[in-house]
């Protein structure tokens, strides 16, 4: 079904990460979103139950769209507290940075910036080498 989600291109993905866990739901209108919401609660509630505490802080939210975006919002229910999770425009997920627009520009420029950067402490190291 992701396979699908992301050969097609025609929909909107949220995409939500807990305990190494990637929560992918195709979002076409408001019951879609209760419907994520509600496998969100149903995670709290499992971890509660088994005494694993989510670290509100790092849990994030983030909308893939290509044709339209649609608002959505998340939250978590935790000591009485309601607490939203954070939209971000771009999260890492398997070692590749993919941004709201499902394009590969940040991660494109985070790795040549690398190889820059792996260029320049070679170039530093042997500048005074010199082969005879």
């Amino acid at each position: 079904m992701i396979i699908r989600i992301f050969a097609q291109f025609t929909n909107d993905v949220d995409y939500i990460k807990l305990l190494k866990l990637t929560i992918y739901k195709v979002i076409r209108n408001q019951s879609d979103q209760q419907k994520q919401q509600s496998i969100l609660n149903l995670i709290k509630n499992w971890s509660d139950e088994w005494l694993l505490r989510l670290n509100i802080d790092k849990r994030k939210s983030v909308s893939y769209c290509i044709k339209h975006s649609v608002d959505t919002s998340y939250h978590i229910m935790d000591r009485n507290q309601l607490f939203s999770l954070e939209k971000v425009e771009s999260m890492v997920d398997l070692g590749v940075r993919f941004d709201s627009n499902l394009t590969l520009s940040d991660h494109i420029s985070g790795k040549i910036n690398e190889a820059y950067s792996v260029l320049g402490i070679i170039k530093r190291n042997f500048i005074g080498i010199y082969m005879d």
